[in-house]
């Protein structure tokens, strides 16, 4: 079986256990868990005391395919629902054009953004880092460019006219990246390439790859070395031909619109999430080591990346926007 179809497999073996378990939990006053693999919310915890019954709305716009990613972010949000005491609801968009927006119009308190998307959001509209994760040791990651091994292709340059796979628009490893390195030199992918496809997940993109429904792609270093750590052999199918620079990792973020105090209770929240042994847990199930923070000069670079090919429509400084 393909290692992303075993992948499949055993997250829907999950939800086989989580979900029966969840409804035998619910009483009168406290609603069952909820998981759904649908677009719209995924209620995940219990009813909170009186005077705390608003619900905190946590969205995100999967890096990883849907059935990738719900058990593990239901069992963060419940985490967050217990230590605050308040129900927390998940809220999943497609893209991250779609999840800004929802940030931007408070029609989510906060949630977890690409890079990209956290800078464009930055500086359009204010959007607030609460925490950084830290992955495999690290706050920094890359893109890689991927193509079949069995390909004579090198390099970037040596992918002029294929079929090429992006994950997102507002992706910093899934577009950002490739399309800025081509604008350098007075290019744009449409051009360049024969064709782009976007598939709005990073594993989506290797499977586009791997299948031969694009030529190369364009991935998150992350999730490509999770994905080679559960089943290696996805080296003999596909290789790197070429690897960016580091770049600072995802942030969790606030909409401009939530209430500074609710952003003060989730980052403290996030950043002593690690020294709890449930919620060490509840991380490791994301791949994350524990929370911290950057200082907002690390994200600069990427959103003057970001003006310069015309996405960032804001003309006001970055310091004006920051909170």
């Amino acid at each position: 079986m393909p290692p992303l179809a075993q992948a499949h497999r055993r997250v829907m073996a999950c939800l086989a256990i989580l979900v029966p378990f969840a409804l035998s939990c619910g009483t009168d006053e406290e609603p069952a868990i909820e998981v759904r693999l649908t677009s719209g919310p995924v209620v995940a915890t219990r009813v909170a005391k009186p005077g705390r019954d608003r619900p905190i709305r946590f969205a995100f716009a999967s890096v990883l395919s849907p059935e990738l990613s719900t058990v593990p972010y239901a069992r963060f949000t419940t985490y967050l629902a217990d230590r605050l005491d308040r129900r927390v609801e998940i809220v999943r968009r497609r893209t991250y054009g779609e999840l800004n927006e929802m940030l931007r119009e408070g029609r989510a308190d906060a949630g977890i953004v690409c890079t990209g998307a956290y800078t464009v959001g930055r500086e359009e509209f204010g959007l607030r880092q609460l925490a950084v994760p830290i992955m495999q040791g690290k706050t920094t990651y890359r893109a890689y460019v991927i193509t079949r091994r069995a390909g004579a292709y090198s390099d970037l340059e040596s992918l002029r006219g294929v079929v090429f796979a992006f994950s997102d628009p507002l992706s910093n490893t899934g577009y950002r990246y490739v399309a800025a390195k081509l604008h350098a030199r007075g290019e744009v992918p449409e051009q360049f390439f024969a064709r782009t496809v976007f598939t709005y997940s990073h594993d989506n993109t290797i499977r586009a790859v791997r299948d031969g429904i694009a030529r190369a792609g364009v991935v998150d270093s992350l999730i490509w070395d999770e994905l080679v750590r559960d089943d290696p052999g996805l080296l003999t199918e596909l290789k790197i031909v070429e690897r960016s620079e580091d770049f600072p990792i995802n942030p969790v973020v606030a909409s401009p619109r939530a209430g500074a105090d609710l952003a003060r209770e989730l980052s403290e929240l996030l950043l002593a999430m690690a020294s709890d042994p449930v919620g060490a847990d509840v991380l490791g199930g994301l791949g994350i080591s524990g929370f911290t923070l950057l200082p907002e000069a690390s994200y600069d670079a990427v959103a003057q990346s970001w003006r310069e090919l015309g996405v960032i429509k804001s003309l006001k400084p970055a310091a004006e926007q920051r909170p």
